[in-house]
């Protein structure tokens, strides 16, 4: 869409500030699209060093996944980043406030030239996810770069808090306090999971794989959980193990996995080492 950009400008041709303001309008960043973008946004150079800080507001905010239920019509950023004499990227401060979703954090340079940021990101209100859950998940996200051009490297542990889903089953497994734990890398636009375990009361879950440019996925899955299950008019003994994979992208997901089962009882019918194939898929064809 279109943008506009005003402001003053002071200094010299070494070190000079823009300060002014940006509007965007019918901006779109992956699944998620806005009316307009607009805030503060102010420019710096100092000797190389370029500084960009902002301070914008979401207008009319839309998405039908799960980034726009998080995020909601209206969300918020502020940040502080710079490009440094040698290339390098380096976020200083952010803080995102969205109707579901709170992501705050600070980076900085070390001694040797490494880069770092240490954050936290919230999800304060799952049932804006799913009607009818409840609960809040979150935990502390941390990404080191050893120099200019490298790869960041990425950890998040995140740990749920009174989550209900809404489903019987799945709350079970996951119980009330279920954990992810993810390590990976980005680079070039694109996020390599090289280990993603989710814990929950009654099972694991594990993903490698690829988080593409304009959030499409690419993960393999394995899983594991523990019965007596129901699923309608199925009885599940014992444990279940399965593998699969995960696609389609962040605001409309597909997971397809295989199951085998020791027992199942279906009335009068009772089979033994069973093999199911279970698809689940968000969208208005689901």
């Amino acid at each position: 869409g279109a943008a506009t950009w005003s402001g003053v400008f002071t200094g010299d041709a070494e070190r000079w500030v823009l300060n002014g303001d940006v509007r965007m309008a019918n901006a779109s960043l992956a699944s998620y699209a806005a009316q307009t973008i607009a805030g503060p946004l102010d420019i710096s150079a100092d000797n190389g060093r370029i500084g960009l800080t902002g301070d914008l507001a979401v207008a009319g905010g839309r998405s039908e996944g799960i980034v726009g239920a998080l995020l909601g019509a209206a969300p918020r950023l502020s940040f502080e980043a710079s490009r440094l004499a040698d290339g390098a990227i380096l976020l200083q401060k952010i803080d995102v406030r969205g109707q579901a979703l709170t992501v705050t954090g600070s980076g900085g340079r070390g001694l040797t030239g490494g880069l770092g940021f240490r954050g936290r990101a919230d999800i304060t209100d799952v049932s804006r996810i799913r009607t009818g859950a409840r609960g809040t998940f979150g935990g502390p996200i941390q990404a080191t770069s050893a120099r200019s051009g490298a790869p960041w490297v990425l950890t998040f542990d995140g740990r749920g808090g009174r989550i209900a889903t809404g489903m019987a089953e799945l709350d079970r497994l996951l119980g009330a306090t279920p954990r992810l734990q993810l390590a990976g890398s980005l680079d070039d636009g694109r996020i390599a999971v090289e280990q993603g375990i989710l814990t929950g009361a009654a099972g694991t879950a594990s993903a490698r794989g690829l988080i593409e440019p304009q959030g499409r996925l690419r993960l393999a899955l394995n899983w594991n959980a523990r019965g007596p299950f129901g699923v309608g008019p199925l009885a599940i003994d014992g444990a279940v193990t399965g593998a699969g994979a995960l696609t389609g992208t962040l605001a409309q997901p597909r997971a397809d996995l295989t199951a085998a089962f020791g027992k199942v009882a279906a009335g009068p019918l009772t089979l033994s080492d069973a093999n199911l194939i279970l698809s689940f898929r968000k969208g208005a064809d689901a």
